[in-house]
This record gives C-alpha cells, structure tokens and sequence, in this order.
C-alpha cells in the first residue's frame, strides 16, 4: 500500500475522531486522545474501516476496468469481423498499403491474393509490397506521371504484374 494511501487513512481517521468529538461536545481533539483511553481504539478500528473501505474501492475499479476493457475487444474483434466479411467481398481485390518508404502491405483480402495465384499468407509472405510484383518500368511510370482528375474527380491507373505461375496480368484500376 502506498504511503499517500495510509497517510490519507489516517487523516480520514482523525477527521471523523475529531468530528464526532465535536458533534459530541468533547474537548479539542488532542483533549480526546489524552482523557479517554478508548479513543486509540475507536481511531483504530476507523483506520481498518477506511483501509476496508479504500480496498473494496480499488478492487471494484479494477473490477469495473476489466470489464470494460472486455466489452471492448469484444465489440472491436465484431467490427473487425464485420470489415472482414465486407473487404473479402470485394471481388477486384483490395489492399492497404503503409506509407512508409518499402509501401508494405497492411493487409489483402482473398479476392486480390487469388488474382495473382496466392491465398492471403502465401502473398504476404512472398508479395510484401506492391513493387516485388509490378514492373519496374510500370512501378516507374506509376509513381512519376502526374495523375490528372476527370471532370468525375476520378483518374485510372494501369500496370503489369507477376503472378505466382510466371504470368504476367494487366491491371487496371
């Protein structure tokens, strides 16, 4: 138990041994401890009553906290079945690509892995980012042309890529 722990019991403790002897009509608190001997006994058996009191506390916030953390995951882990069951329906294929400076993949759904002859752990493992399996030249032309909006506010893309049997598949998107 922390010392800020039992330094508020014990002022908890004088606290009430003062306010009753106020309310009682008693002498100053000093008076208390000095003219009646009980008054040890009463101060103690307050300060175990607020170490109860501060324990019961605590373990119903631990409590309280555990239980919310676990409602939670259990909502985040539906959502994250949910997001799944709509990404793996995307029957073009979808990723998403971290912006860092090797552009890994964050994530494929199934419908893209199997575009290239892959399920999803065999093209993570072998297609870690979109470069290992486009064109050098396309990959080139991909990031150096200016992309220019239509009046839609939308631009096509289109390049080559490697699939796992040696194929080679024009993608455009």
């Amino acid at each position: 138990m922390s010392k800020f722990y039992i330094a508020t019991l014990c002022g908890i403790t004088l606290a009430v041994v003062a306010v009753v002897s106020l309310l009682h009509g008693q002498e100053p608190l000093g008076e208390v401890f000095k003219n009646h001997p009980y008054a040890f006994i009463l101060a103690a058996i307050l300060m175990l009553l607020s170490m109860a009191f501060f324990a019961v506390t605590a373990r119903y916030i631990k409590y309280k906290a555990q239980v919310e953390k676990l409602e939670y995951e259990k909502n985040l882990q539906a959502l994250r079945k949910q997001i799944e069951i709509v990404l793996r329906g995307i029957s073009g294929g979808f990723a998403v690509i971290s912006n860092d400076e090797q552009k890994t993949f964050k994530y494929v759904n199934s419908s893209l892995a199997a575009l290239f002859g892959y399920d999803v752990d065999g093209f993570l493992a072998k297609c870690n980012a979109p470069h290992s399996i486009i064109f050098k030249k396309d990959l080139h032309d991909l990031f150096t042309e200016n992309m220019v909006l239509d009046e839609e506010q939308s631009y096509s893309i289109s390049y080559r890529a490697l699939c796992s049997d040696g194929s080679i598949r024009k993608i455009a998107a």
